[in-house]
């Protein structure tokens, strides 16, 4: 058997994290509930979309698809995950 891709692993972690989370979370304390709260006042409203937003057009890679990949924040943030390790000296031992 083949091993499962790591964004697959991280896929499932994630999955079984949002899912542990709905189960035992405290009453009132669902994710979505936190994102009602944010939907309520406009400066968070607007924080709330653009995050969702965001994470949707990441997932459906239509950053990419326009040619427009400087505009995707997560792809920003691997590309400076990528610039630290570069510049990071190892540490043997």
């Amino acid at each position: 058997m083949e091993r499962p891709r790591p964004s697959s692993v991280a896929w499932g972690v994630l999955g079984a994290s949002v899912i542990s989370w709905e189960l035992l979370c405290p009453e009132g304390e669902l994710l979505s509930d936190r994102v009602d709260t944010m939907l309520e006042k406009p400066a968070t409203r607007v924080a709330a979309i653009a995050a969702v937003g965001a994470t949707a057009l990441h997932l459906l890679n239509v950053f990419d698809a326009m040619g427009a990949t400087q505009l995707d924040p997560y792809h920003q943030v691997g590309k400076l995950g990528k610039y630290v390790k570069k510049r990071t000296p190892q540490i043997d031992g």
